[in-house]
């Protein structure tokens, strides 16, 4: 995936050149920013991945992904991504035709979907951190309801919930009575 965007951006030094923004003598020095950044991109793809390369690392079958899994997540990010940046580009426009509104005015309104979006990203992740605490801390509720204290003494054994996770393990483990060993969020019956 470093290849062919590289190459994009390189399409895009020599369209940049051709409308003119780019002179006889910045268009090279573009080219050439494109090729130290694909250098310096390559090395640390090899570096990271040096141990895979030569053989002297291999990853469990189960712990590998495929590479059209990967470019399906690329692929699902340049789409929203660039589906993002039409809406904000035509946004002003579309705010000053329907909204018959001055462009500093449409463009100012249009600017704060961007600003909200900054905002939203990281605050749905920590929503998300604060509900899984909350899950938890009501899984512990309820073994207390039911009269099951968890334990972190010597023993290390716990009768555990985990609501947070897709399978819930701790779930049908209550359901049977049985005591769970808990090693950090990793649950085994």
């Amino acid at each position: 995936m470093n290849v062919p965007f590289a190459a994009i951006l390189c399409v895009l030094c020599w369209r940049l050149q051709k409308v003119g923004f780019l002179t006889a003598g910045t268009y090279p020095l573009a080219l050439a920013a494109v090729a130290v950044w694909f250098a310096f991109q390559t090395w640390g793809i090899i570096r990271t991945n040096r141990d895979l390369i030569l053989g002297n690392k291999i990853y469990p079958k189960e712990d590998r992904y495929e590479f059209r899994q990967v470019a399906i997540l690329e692929l699902t990010y340049i789409v929203n991504f660039g589906s993002e940046l039409a809406v904000v580009s035509m946004l002003p426009t579309f705010f000053e035709t329907t909204f018959d509104l001055p462009k500093a005015t449409a463009g100012l309104l249009a600017s704060c979907f961007a600003f909200v979006n900054l905002i939203a990203r990281p605050a749905g992740g920590l929503h998300r951190v604060v509900a899984d605490v909350h899950a938890v801390a009501v899984g512990h509720l309820v073994l207390d309801q039911l009269g099951m204290h968890a334990h972190l003494g010597r023993r290390r054994h716990l009768v555990c919930i985990e609501l947070v996770d897709d399978h819930r393990p701790g779930v049908e483990a209550i359901a049977r009575g049985a005591h769970l060993q808990c090693t950090g969020r990793r649950v085994e019956v």
